[in-house]
């Protein structure tokens, strides 16, 4: 016979709230695991200047090498955007962010100086690139 604590009607409701409160937190944790991994994003400018083009999403999709861009200027937050959104495409691409004023002698090594900041470099599978102006 069980003890009268838990007949009790106190004991009842905490078991459910304790329940509730329990799958609540669950189904949260699931969303939040849900939306990590499946990072999706929408642009609701008229001229969609926020979203990749269909060329560059076909392009990133189709790498078959392991591709590292790296992005060399002082304000990262625009180009962080943008290179982000390339390696949430494709785990093949890698982006890195290099100031060229804290690392000069290996920012000279790629070939960029303190008046070319605001460019990124390409490299995979031997091949190295300048993009950007």
């Amino acid at each position: 016979m069980a003890p009268a604590w838990l007949k009790a009607r106190q004991t009842k409701y905490s078991a459910f709230a304790f329940l509730y409160i329990a799958v609540v937190v669950g189904v949260l944790v699931f969303a939040n695991v849900f939306a990590d991994r499946y990072n999706k994003s929408y642009d609701s400018t008229a001229n969609k200047q926020f979203s990749l083009s269909e060329q560059t999403i076909k392009i990133v999709k189709g790498l078959k090498a392991d591709t590292e861009l790296t992005y060399f200027g002082s304000d990262f937050t625009e180009a962080r955007d943008t290179l982000d959104r390339y390696a949430s495409l494709s785990p093949k691409v890698h982006a890195r962010y290099m100031d060229p004023d804290r690392k000069p002698q290996e920012a000279r090594t790629h070939g960029m100086h303190a008046l070319r900041c605001g460019r990124a470099l390409s490299r995979r599978a031997g091949w190295a690139g300048i993009l950007g102006p």
